[in-house]
């Protein structure tokens, strides 16, 4: 079982993909970090959920989405700038408005 007190948790917010594209549309590779769920046998989880309406798992029904918690720090980094991060709220809430 994953020893919990030393499992970090992320600042919640929007994160992007490493791979994105600087002239990529708002939303395309990016993802809202909701939390954290622990298995008993396996690692620790990052439960998010799209912006990019593409996405599989948007398309599915808006559902949330999960990455072992180390690849998903791997694979995304947060986004910090105040006007990007105003610009994500408001496709979010468009996005999952229902």
């Amino acid at each position: 079982m994953t020893d919990l007190s030393q499992t970090k948790m992320p600042e919640r917010g929007f994160y992007e993909h490493v791979e994105r594209p600087g002239d990529a549309p708002l939303g395309v590779r990016t993802v809202e970090f909701l939390n954290l769920a622990h298995s008993k046998d396996g690692p620790t989880l990052a439960i998010y959920r799209p912006l990019d309406p593409e996405m599989p798992v948007y398309k599915a029904g808006k559902r949330w989405d999960y990455k072992p918690l180390e690849e998903f720090l791997e694979r995304y980094q947060l986004v910090t700038g105040l006007i990007h991060n105003q610009q994500l709220a408001k496709l979010r809430d468009k996005l999952y408005a229902d």
